[in-house]
């Protein structure tokens, strides 16, 4: 690993800011390490930000819901093949949102017929929520539109280096929510001390 002195450094953290959606290369990384957390977070989020627009841009118009329903449907899609069942909570953790949007979301899609709440047989307290068959055959219409479109976004890209980018990624995750999860709990210890 190349090593760089202090006035090269300088030269080069200069550059990278003055321009910051420049395309970043390995080499970047390998000559200064600093790069790889926040410019890396940074570029993450900006894949996000893209896919999610490319995707609000070329949604089938003749499916009337949103980003948002796209991924609520495709997770219970997913958990009903893996024989799961899904309740609000679920979603709050696995999409990152909190309890409010949450539930707006799912009356929102049980208004239009896409999700229905119905008594968890395990627990009577919980309400499970599922895809109704208008869900179902809207989930059959994403998920081939959403194939096509992610192809597009990975065209040209290896199968070895998407393979270790969804590990940094899913490594990312995995310490973010951990992270998380740690502070939530060093907040509740806070408050109970008031």
């Amino acid at each position: 690993m190349q090593r760089l002195d202090e006035d090269e450094k300088e030269k080069v953290t200069r550059s990278r800011y003055a321009n910051l959606s420049r395309k970043l290369t390995a080499d970047d990384f390998v000559t200064d390490p600093t790069l790889s957390s926040e410019e890396l977070l940074v570029n993450i989020h900006i894949v996000g930000s893209v896919a999610d627009r490319y995707f609000s841009r070329t949604e089938p118009s003749d499916l009337p819901i949103t980003g948002t329903n796209a991924r609520f449907i495709g997770l219970l899609a997913r958990s009903d093949r893996c024989g799961r069942t899904l309740h609000q909570t679920d979603f709050e953790h696995a999409l990152s949102l909190n309890r409010s949007t949450v539930s707006r979301t799912l009356d929102r899609m049980e208004e239009m017929g896409l999700v229905q709440r119905v008594p968890d047989p395990h627990d009577g307290r919980q309400l499970q929520i599922v895809l109704t068959e208008q869900g179902h055959n809207t989930n059959e219409m994403l998920h081939s539109e959403i194939q096509k479109r992610g192809e597009a976004l990975i065209h040209g890209i290896p199968p070895e280096d998407l393979a270790a980018a969804l590990r940094a990624i899913q490594a990312i995750i995995d310490n973010a929510r951990k992270l998380t999860k740690q502070a939530e709990e060093q907040t509740t210890e806070t408050e109970k001390e008031r």
